[in-house]
């Protein structure tokens, strides 16, 4: 995970139209902590009745 995190934090510094934006993240060892959210129009679809249940 941390390869693809180092990554994705390279080509962050230099965006392309073409590949996924990314936030950035705080690491802490293991854990890993994602920065902003995930936007609205790629958000599924929320069913209260099935997290209620």
């Amino acid at each position: 995970m941390n390869a693809e995190i180092d990554i994705l934090e390279m080509l962050s510094k230099k965006p392309h139209p073409n590949i996924v934006e990314y936030p950035g993240c705080f690491r802490d060892g293991d854990c890993i902590l994602i920065k902003g959210g995930v936007p609205a129009n790629q958000r599924p679809p929320f069913d209260a009745d099935e997290v209620i249940s």
